[in-house]
């Protein structure tokens, strides 16, 4: 998702923006099946649903943090913004995939 996203911010023809976009779309449809499925399985019964409202400030948060990405938008263009954010994204899943408790779930 995060490369799709990056190529995405470098590319200038519209057919491969919408494919690269199609792309990112089924990743991030993928990521919020995933991890609501791992939390449904990993969490007990009796606190499932605090949980659940935790996951849920995802929302909240996603709200919050594009406001910093907004302004990078606005002073360097929204090119630039969105391939920051798509470097970042790659940075963190490669910073997540070598700490062995999330990468050994069973």
């Amino acid at each position: 998702m995060g490369i799709s996203l990056l190529l995405f911010a470098v590319s200038t023809h519209f057919w491969i923006s919408v494919v690269l976009l199609t792309v990112v779309g089924f990743g991030q449809a993928t990521r919020m099946s995933l991890s609501n499925v791992l939390i449904q399985s990993y969490v007990d019964d009796e606190f499932r649903g605090r949980v659940m409202s935790i996951y849920m400030l995802e929302m909240a948060l996603l709200s919050v943090s594009i406001y910093p990405i907004s302004l990078l938008a606005e002073f360097y263009g929204p090119q630039w913004a969105v391939g920051l954010s798509a470097i970042g994204l790659i940075i963190m899943v490669a910073i997540l995939f070598n700490v062995p408790r999330y990468r050994d779930l069973d």
